[in-house]
């Protein structure tokens, strides 16, 4: 469990790094990293209407890879290539959804709530920026 949960926070300090990189400001990052929070809660609130019950303790263990999940990698400009973001997340949502239905305990639990999650993500993605 360590190493995942350090993982995890070497995705944020990866986000970081990148948009460094790109030219961006602490700003862009941060408001990276706040859109996928907003999305992971709005995952559990929408997970709490649907009646999906989630296990606290299980939570606990899957975040990290929640995070990975979700990742923070789409710095490339919406105008240019948000048909492909789209698409990705059209997949991943999909094997997600796969994951969903195979009855496992656990791994039902985890891809219902990372299928969420990216769903909302990718709805707050293109919320929060705008095409440059």
């Amino acid at each position: 469990m360590l190493i995942a949960y350090m993982l995890m926070h070497l995705t944020f300090l990866n986000t970081f790094s990148n948009m460094a990189k790109l030219g961006s400001t602490f700003w862009l990052s941060t408001l990276t990293v706040l859109s996928a929070i907003f999305a992971f809660i709005l995952a559990l609130i929408t997970a709490h209407v649907l009646g999906i019950r989630i296990n606290p303790i299980l939570l606990s263990e899957a975040l990290p890879f929640l995070v990975i999940t979700v990742a923070f990698d789409k710095p490339d400009s919406i105008s240019t290539v948000g048909v492909l973001i789209v698409r990705d997340y059209a997949i991943e949502i999909t094997v997600l959804g796969l994951g969903a239905i195979s009855g496992i305990n656990g791994l039902t639990e985890f891809c219902q709530l990372a299928g969420l999650s990216l769903l909302y993500d990718c709805l707050l993605s293109f919320g929060f920026t705008s095409p440059s």
